[in-house]
């Protein structure tokens, strides 16, 4: 009963969203100097990071799954139905459908960048994890 008390509690809530913004702030300095692919998968997408190399601290993963549960139970235990709680009920229900989806992005989702300079076009996207070598002979046009 009172490890499910730490999970409803508001404090969690709070806890779990000052976590969130120090890891939001953290990755995105860290994003200035190693490029943004290695933010992500340092601080979004691992369960605890090791900073400094030695000191263990939350992912966004980890917080993530937390403030999700969190959400759900508080909304399961202290919901109270009445026309007075449609609002309440309106943010929950948002918050879940914005981690839920999330989650599902974060699954099934194809990232990949596309670098251009001023003025230019293209129609070829690279990926940050796939990596491919092709060779081609240019056309006879090219070659005179």
């Amino acid at each position: 009963m009172k490890l499910l008390k730490i999970f409803i509690s508001l404090k969690t809530t709070v806890v779990c969203l000052f976590l969130l913004g120090v890891l939001i702030f953290w990755g995105t300095v860290y994003q200035a100097d190693y490029g943004l692919f290695l933010a992500q998968q340092r601080f979004f997408d691992s369960w605890v990071i090791l900073a400094k190399g030695i000191i263990p601290f939350p992912g966004a993963k980890l917080v993530l799954w937390l403030l999700a549960l969190n959400v759900s139970a508080s909304l399961v235990i202290h919901f109270k139905m009445g026309i007075r709680m449609v609002g309440v009920l309106l943010v929950h229900v948002g918050l879940l459908m914005m981690m839920v989806g999330g989650f599902v992005t974060q699954l099934s989702g194809q990232e990949a960048y596309l670098s251009l300079a001023e003025g230019s076009g293209s129609n070829v996207i690279s990926d940050y994890r796939e990596w491919e070598v092709a060779i081609w002979q240019g056309s006879e046009i090219e070659r005179s």
